[in-house]
C-alpha cells in the first residue's frame, strides 16, 4: 500500500500535468426548449416581419397612410399571435430593470394619449408602442428557448427585402406599390423610412452573416449586407447615415473588447 507521503506526491504530479495540458474551448450547448408554441411564435414573427415590409394599399386617397396603416395592422396581428404563443416562454424570463423602465414608459404613454388633443393619432402611436414591447418580450423568450438564430435570420431577411424594394425603385422599376413622392422608398413609401430600417438593420444583417454556419449562408449574408448598405447610401438620409455610423462603431467596438469574440479565430 502507498504511504501518505507517496500518495500526496502522486496527486501533486497528476494535478500539475493536468494543468499543463491545453484546455480546448467547448462551444456552449444551447438546448431548444421552446416546444410547438415557441416554434409557432418564431414563424409568426418571421412571417410578420416580411408582412410589415410588403403590406401596402393601392388606394391613393391618403398617400402616406396607404403604407403606414397596412403595416401597423400587420404589426398588431403579429404581436397578438406571437405574444400569446410565446407567453409561457416570456414567463420563464426573469424581469430586469429594463422591463420596469419599458412598463413605466408604456404607462406614461397611455396617460399622454388619454390627455392628447387628437386622441385617435395618440392611441394609434400607443398601439404601435405596445405591440413593439410585446414583440420585444416574445423575442427575448425565444432567445431563452434557444431559437435566437432563426429569429435573427428572419428579421435580417426582412431588412434586406425592404432595402431590395428601395433599390428596385431606384433603378427604374415602377409599380403601384411604390410612391414617387419620396423615392426610392420602395414598399415603405418614403426614402427616409428605408434609410432608418437600413441603419438599425445593417448591424443585424452583418451579425447574421458573421454567425453563418455554412459558406452558402455566409455568402448570402454578405450579399444582404451589400444590398442594405447600397440602399442606405441611395436614400440620402443624413440621419440614417449618422445612426448607421454609430451602430457600426458600437458593433466593431463590441467585437474588439469582448474576450470570447477575440478568441474566436473565425
Amino acid at each position: 500500500m502507498l504511504s501518505a507521503e507517496s500518495l500526496a506526491y502522486v496527486m501533486n504530479v497528476t494535478s500539475s500535468r493536468e494543468m499543463e495540458q491545453p484546455v480546448t474551448p467547448v462551444a456552449p450547448v444551447v438546448e431548444v426548449t421552446g416546444g410547438s408554441s415557441g416554434r409557432f411564435a418564431l414563424r409568426v414573427i418571421q412571417l410578420g416581419a416580411i408582412a410589415v415590409v410588403l403590406a401596402v394599399s393601392t388606394r391613393k386617397t391618403f398617400e402616406l397612410d396607404r403604407f403606414l396603416a397596412p403595416k401597423e395592422m400587420a404589426l398588431h396581428v403579429t404581436a397578438v399571435l406571437a405574444g400569446l404563443a410565446a407567453l409561457p416562454l416570456i414567463r420563464r424570463v426573469a424581469s430586469v430593470r429594463v422591463d420596469l423602465l419599458l412598463t413605466v414608459y408604456l404607462a406614461i404613454s397611455a396617460v399622454s394619449a388619454a390627455a392628447a388633443t387628437n386622441r385617435w393619432a395618440a392611441i394609434r402611436a400607443l398601439a404601435v408602442t405596445a405591440s413593439a414591447l410585446v414583440l420585444f418580450w416574445a423575442g427575448r423568450g425565444l432567445r431563452k428557448a434557444g431559437l435566437e438564430r432563426p429569429l435573427v435570420a428572419g428579421l435580417a431577411f426582412a431588412v434586406v427585402l425592404a432595402a431590395a424594394t428601395s433599390l428596385l425603385q431606384a433603378y427604374g422599376v415602377r409599380t403601384e406599390l411604390f410612391s414617387i413622392n419620396r423615392s426610392p422608398g420602395g414598399t415603405l413609401g418614403n426614402r427616409n423610412f428605408v434609410g432608418h430600417i437600413a441603419a438599425f438593420g445593417l448591424p443585424l444583417v452583418l451579425f447574421a452573416a458573421v454567425r453563418a454556419q455554412s459558406l452558402a449562408r455566409h455568402l448570402a449574408g454578405a450579399i444582404g449586407v451589400a444590398i442594405v448598405a447600397a440602399a442606405l447610401v441611395l436614400t440620402r438620409s443624413r440621419a440614417a447615415w449618422l445612426a448607421a455610423a454609430g451602430a457600426i462603431a458600437i458593433f466593431l467596438t463590441a467585437v474588439l473588447i469582448a474576450p470570447y469574440l477575440r478568441r474566436d479565430r473565425r
